[in-house]
């Protein structure tokens, strides 16, 4: 009888001990639970931190763009299809602002934006195009001292404004494409003659950046009917002149359908 008594004492003895340490587990266990929870949520805030950094830095600090461009254009009159202008030289100076239309990225990668240029002003030296006749030296003799070539030269002023899309497939590489429509003014000279016109350009393009630096390429094109203007040298001659100087008979006018196409590659800083 006494071995059962101890048998059954023996028994309940680890019941008891696992009855009083089980609270006691249970505390720790719920202690832990909180810790994680506690190092969970903190390791949350920081990686939003971090990326609420990393995303202004790519997208909000790199909105405004300066640009210099180089341009290889031609120019052709649209009247005589074979008279065509290639640039010599042409250069061009950009600045403008994105804004995206939407705060996060699509898939923490993309976004679509509208791009403004506030000014983009162009300037282009052409060589005569083949079959260009030079001014004969009877001429040359019979006006030595009138600047008859003064070459060809345009000069564009212009806005832009028109859809982009961005990529940032990884850290601070960027990929972007875009549309613009660029409505201008144009002043074309054309050795003795000016001409002036609106144009509607428009321009597709594509660069790669990295931070604040950015390389592109653009393909441009537009048309017009430009208002030409003269001077008639006869008329100007004094000595064939009766009467009083009229300058509207000292000028010609006329029309010019020009085409203009080109390639840009430019140099873009971003901040």
């Amino acid at each position: 009888m006494k071995k059962f008594i101890y048998c059954f004492l023996a028994w309940l003895f680890p019941l008891g001990v696992y009855a009083q340490k089980a609270p006691v587990n249970d505390v720790h266990s719920d202690k832990v639970d909180s810790l994680t929870q506690v190092v969970n949520d903190l390791s949350s805030q920081v990686k939003k931190a971090e990326d609420d950094k990393r995303s202004e830095a790519i997208w909000k600090k790199r909105s405004k763009y300066f640009q210099i461009g180089y341009i290889n254009q031609t120019l052709t009159n649209q009247d005589i299809p074979d008279m065509k202008w290639k640039n010599d030289f042409g250069v061009s100076l950009a600045f403008g602002r994105t804004f995206y239309l939407h705060k996060k990225p699509l898939f923490n990668m993309l976004k679509f934006g509208l791009d403004a240029t506030w000014l983009d002003i162009s300037y282009a030296k052409y060589s005569q195009p083949e079959g260009w006749v030079e001014p004969s030296e009877a001429i040359e003799q019979e006006y030595p001292d009138e600047e008859i070539d003064l070459g060809v030269h345009q000069i564009e002023l212009g806005l832009h404004v028109g859809p982009s899309i961005t990529l940032n497939p990884v850290h601070h590489l960027k990929i972007s494409g875009y549309f613009h429509f660029i409505p201008s003014g144009s002043i074309l000279i054309m050795n003795d003659e000016a001409n002036s016109s609106y144009v509607s350009n428009f321009a597709a393009g594509a660069a790669i950046a990295y931070k604040a630096i950015s390389l592109g390429i653009e393909s441009r094109w537009g048309k017009a009917k430009y208002n030409s203007f003269s001077a008639d040298e006869s008329a100007m001659d004094t000595e064939d002149m009766e009467g009083d100087f009229d300058l509207d008979d000292a000028l010609t006018s006329g029309k010019n359908r020009m085409k203009t196409k080109s390639i840009r590659f430019y140099l873009t800083f971003r901040f």
